[in-house]
């Protein structure tokens, strides 16, 4: 019933629940006076609605859940009843009982049987690997990669000149101009 590819986490669902319910509960109110949620019509919004809380209804709101939100439960079932739309709903039912999660089976590790104690041989030394088989470097013994900016020439420009001439500088009366900062050869 759950999905596989996002861990369960027990308070995160909760929580999930708890904000799903709020809502449900203003929508709930909502629903009180109206059949739908625009007009007398079916509409997108009616469609669009009706798709995402046949999921919550048919996995994780159970019946005391749909008593307590009988407007919704009444809204749902009129909008995938509904002959024009009662196809792409084909199959979808209210929960009898609500999906709870149910931790996989690890598998135990299997026992090997104790073999009979075998005279013990002297250790011999391990055979040098191959050179195909040899051993990835680990990165703590590379040496550290040198930044690629260090390469770049030092810049003519000095940053922090620039920021005090502009904090400096009223810009309301005049805008600053910075070409005194640049030196001649690379002034456009």
């Amino acid at each position: 019933m759950f999905n596989n590819y996002v861990p369960f986490v027990k308070p995160v669902f909760q929580n999930r629940i708890e904000n799903v319910q709020k809502a449900l509960t203003v929508l709930n109110k909502e629903l009180e006076s109206k059949t739908f949620l625009v007009g007398d019509r079916i509409t997108l919004a009616d469609i669009s609605l009706a798709g995402v809380l046949a999921d919550a209804f048919s996995k994780f709101l159970g019946p005391e859940d749909q008593k307590k939100f009988a407007n919704v439960v009444r809204f749902e079932q009129t909008v995938i009843n509904h002959p024009k739309i009662a196809k792409a709903f084909e199959g979808v039912s209210l929960a009898t009982e609500v999906a709870t999660y149910t931790p996989p089976k690890k598998d135990a590790p299997a026992k090997a049987p104790k073999a009979e104690a075998a005279p013990k041989a002297p250790k011999a030394k391990a055979p040098k690997p191959a050179d195909d088989e040899e051993e990835e470097p680990s990165y703590q013994d590379a040496p550290a990669a040198k930044n690629p900016l260090e390469l770049l020439p030092k810049p003519a420009l000095n940053l922090i000149d620039v920021k005090v001439k502009y904090s400096n500088t009223d810009t309301k009366v005049r805008p600053p101009s910075f070409r005194c900062f640049f030196p001649p050869e690379n002034r456009r």
